[in-house]
């Protein structure tokens, strides 16, 4: 970088959380700093898409008792705040469960579509990946598509991710996807 500085939209900071985050998974690197960078672009496109009613799934949109609410919230914030915060307990252990991550990715990948229209690549293929991997939580002919188009771009393996990264890095796969959100 020439300049000091960069200038940068609350947006573009969580589109490039949300990239890193894409490629740190598809590398198998560290969970932690997956989930902060995920959680971080989260909150901010939260924050971003009030103003346009947009929301997330999983902290606005679940379905859940409201006796059942702080529990709820409790879970999902969890290693959030346990990644940020020592202020109370500096020793505190965690049993952090990584899969929950994905679908916290997710859930911002959504968001980000909804407010600039578009995907980067890496959030777009994060995404297949995710229909992918878990087919049951997702509509069967939306799936069939998805599930061609994967196969075009990386083979029929989800968990070859060494075919997803060169798909990535690839210049015939183009930087911005203009998808389909999945909700309304």
């Amino acid at each position: 970088m020439d300049a000091p500085f960069i200038t940068v939209s609350k947006p573009e900071v969580a589109e490039r959380q949300i990239v890193q985050a894409c490629l740190l998974f598809f590398e198998r690197r560290d969970p932690v700093s997956i989930h902060t960078l995920t959680a971080a672009a989260h909150t901010v496109l939260r924050d971003v898409g009030k103003e346009d009613g947009v929301k997330s799934i999983l902290k606005d949109l679940m379905p859940i008792r409201a006796e059942m609410q702080s529990e709820w919230t409790r879970l999902i914030n969890e290693a959030q705040n346990f990644f940020k915060h020592a202020d109370r307990d500096p020793d505190a252990t965690f049993d952090f469960y990584f899969e929950g991550t994905q679908f916290l990715l997710l859930d911002a990948i959504e968001m980000l579509f909804l407010v600039q229209r578009s995907l980067p690549r890496e959030a777009f293929m994060f995404r297949l990946w995710v229909y992918m991997r878990y087919p049951d939580f997702f509509q069967d002919a939306y799936l069939r598509e998805l599930h061609e188009g994967f196969a075009r771009m990386v083979g029929p393996s989800i968990d070859d991710f060494g075919s997803i990264l060169e798909a990535l890095r690839s210049p015939m796969t183009p930087p911005r996807f203009p998808v389909q959100a999945t909700r309304s």
